[in-house]
């Protein structure tokens, strides 16, 4: 199985959500009114476009949820299309 991520699919995750991306904030950018918080997952690099106010430090854990079907994707053709090219193979 392949999961594609689009980076404003990630949303901050509240207490007990399913379908979580947790890890450690590698890289923070900010980008106006949003940050671009990427994080190890799984052993690949994920992107998590957040509010601005929403951002965490640097090197703090994060946790991250998607409700999006389509950032499932059981094949990595399906991947390209709904992840826009950044398909992340793996298990799910």
């Amino acid at each position: 199985m392949v999961l594609g991520i689009r980076p404003p699919d990630p949303k901050t995750a509240e207490a007990g959500a399913g379908n979580l991306l947790q890890g450690t904030a590698d890289r923070i950018e900010f980008h106006g009114n949003d940050a671009l918080v990427t994080f190890g997952f799984g052993g690949k690099e994920i992107s998590a476009l957040v509010p601005a106010r929403e951002c965490p430090r640097q090197s703090a854990p994060v946790r991250y949820t998607s409700t999006r079907k389509a950032s499932i994707c059981s094949t990595p053709r399906q991947a390209s299309r709904c992840a826009g090219g950044r398909a992340i193979p793996g298990k799910v």
